[in-house]
């Protein structure tokens, strides 16, 4: 019997222009789309000034915003909104990591509807951690250009924003905030340092094969596109781990990251499929890490559910199709070792604070992405609190858990 896949749609309204120099043609293309131009930025980058220099040049007006929160607030968007709107913007650009490019994105679309960013709205006003409005009464948003300096997060090119509101983070998904054309310029992440960049490689990996191990059938093309993108990203970050630190590597990977969100390697397969996003979201928050981080801590324990048959966290034969593909194996246990052994091998971060409480953890995961939604479906707050458990113990961090028939048990350490 032959398993109907269900119908899907696609639709990437954002131009890529990616080269060594591409951001030579900012004046010319931005000036394509306005006059006045709101200018997001980190106020760490030495270089924003001189790439603010390409739209004054095009006699483009520019408002600097900086972005000095580690965690852009929805409040202080709603501030920018409101001096964009007193300057008449007409064109957001935004030039940073991943936080700059979403508070630009975020701006864009607010200013043509406010209402997507009212806190007193139904959307930010609930416990829920995904932000996801309706399309009837949006107007289209400000066009929006992006220059990230970082990788792996293809802020560039996605549909999300996140921002904090009410002390916690938000997931806000809307095609609306799609920029109208993203630049990849690799003089841009030229001093970002290599275990950076090899995390977002990983990141960008794990977009990809997370998803693929949680759609249970076979999707010969969307598969295909999948693992070669995710054979492309292993090489380039092989390549960097061993040495090569060049602008090539680096615009490659960036290349190979934003194809991670604008070709079909998704389509077809659960938009909420990236099942470890959702369960390490609130452990970094909490941990007060960085999501790669904590994603990286937790990779090796939610892999070995996969390879224990646990569709909850993914199917094994999946698992095995990406081993056999990236790894020379088709063997799900020891694709799950190889693919975790990724975060030694290339010297990633992936240590948690003493101390955690992985009762609080699971309670605000269980707020956040439980209670019988599908980011975390089958999934109960014990359960949550039991993988918590489990990961935490292979830190050193002795803590007590509820398991699945509500006991108390002792999690004692184990090594990672």
């Amino acid at each position: 019997m032959v398993t109907a896949s269900p119908a899907w749609s696609w639709h990437s309204p954002t131009q890529v222009l990616a080269g060594h120099g591409a951001t030579e043609a900012l004046g010319t293309k931005v000036r394509q789309l306005g006059r006045t131009a709101l200018f997001v930025t980190d106020p760490a980058l030495e270089t924003a000034d001189e790439v603010r220099q390409h739209l004054a040049r095009a006699q483009i007006r520019t408002h600097l915003a900086v972005v000095d929160e580690p965690h852009p607030s929805l409040a202080a968007v709603n501030l920018l909104c409101r001096t964009a709107r007193s300057a008449r913007v007409d064109v957001v650009t935004g030039f940073g990591g991943g936080r700059c490019l979403d508070v630009a994105k975020a701006v864009a679309a607010g200013l043509r509807n406010p209402g997507l960013l009212d806190p007193a709205g139904d959307n930010w006003n609930n416990s829920h951690g995904l932000v996801a409005p309706g399309h009837h009464g949006l107007r289209p948003c400000l066009p929006s250009v992006l220059i990230p300096t970082t990788l792996g997060t293809s802020s560039e090119v996605n549909a999300v924003v996140s921002l904090t509101h009410q002390s916690r983070k938000k997931l806000m998904l809307h095609g609306l905030l799609r920029a109208r054309l993203a630049i990849l310029d690799p003089v841009h992440t030229r001093t970002l340092p290599p275990q950076l960049v090899l995390s977002g490689t990983l990141e960008a990996m794990l977009r990809l094969a997370v998803p693929m191990m949680t759609s249970p059938h076979p999707a010969p093309l969307e598969d295909d596109l999948a693992l070669a993108l995710l054979g492309r990203l292993l090489n380039e970050g092989e390549s960097l781990a061993s040495g090569d630190t060049t602008d090539t590597i680096r615009l490659r990977i960036a290349k190979a990251s934003a194809a991670t969100q604008t070709n079909w390697a998704l389509t077809g397969r659960d938009p909420r499929g990236h099942r470890l996003w959702y369960l390490t979201n609130d452990l970094a928050a909490l941990a007060g890490v960085s999501k790669m981080s904590a994603m990286a801590a937790a990779l090796p324990h939610y892999l070995s559910r996969v390879v224990s048959g646990d569709l909850r966290y993914g199917h094994a034969s999946r698992l095995a199709e990406l081993g056999h593909r990236l790894f020379h194996t088709t063997d799900a246990a020891t694709a799950a070792d190889s693919l975790a052994s990724l975060v030694s091998r290339w010297s990633l971060p992936h240590d948690l604070p003493p101390a955690l409480d992985p009762h609080a953890i699971a309670a605000s995961t269980w707020c956040s992405w439980g209670q019988g939604r599908p980011y975390l479906p089958d999934f109960t707050e014990a359960d949550l609190e039991e993988f918590y458990a489990t990961v935490l113990a292979a830190f050193g961090q002795s803590t007590v858990c509820a398991d699945r028939s509500g006991n108390i048990c002792c999690c004692s350490e184990q090594p990672l």
